[in-house]
């Protein structure tokens, strides 16, 4: 499941018509709690507050990050095309688009999550999994 953000105000400039974010964990939290296995995709990686890896703590299986330079192969050339470096620095939140931002967040969730919980998809994609595995 796709989850962008933890800020209802990004969330609100970058993705307007995704569902709330409180609907999305509570989406996340009921499905784990019948025993399915989740995967957050943090795609494409947004604006968050330090909170956010706690706030999927115990509700996810794996953590799967992207970016808009790294996402789709293209590298970023899409994004660009698209004007999204510009909206970005538009509301003041330019570091957030750095090429080696998907490093920064993978780093930052290590302090929560165990690296084998962490895929950038830049690397490779998770294996078919098990629950438990």
């Amino acid at each position: 499941m796709t989850i962008e953000t933890d800020r209802e105000d990004i969330k609100r400039l970058f993705a307007p018509v995704a569902p709330g974010i409180k609907l999305g964990i509570q989406a996340l939290r009921e499905v784990h709690e019948v025993g399915i296995t989740i995967q957050a995709s943090i795609s494409p990686v947004l604006p968050f507050t330090p909170d956010f890896p706690k706030l999927l703590e115990g509700i996810v299986d794996r953590i799967w990050i992207d970016t808009l330079n790294i996402g789709n192969g293209l590298m970023g050339k899409r994004s660009e095309r698209l004007g999204k470096p510009q909206l970005f620095k538009a509301y003041g939140h330019s570091e957030w688009y750095q090429k080696d931002i998907h490093h920064r967040v993978e780093k930052y969730f290590k302090k929560t999550f165990p690296q084998e919980m962490i895929q950038v998809s830049k690397e490779e994609a998770f294996p078919v999994f098990e629950k438990g595995t």
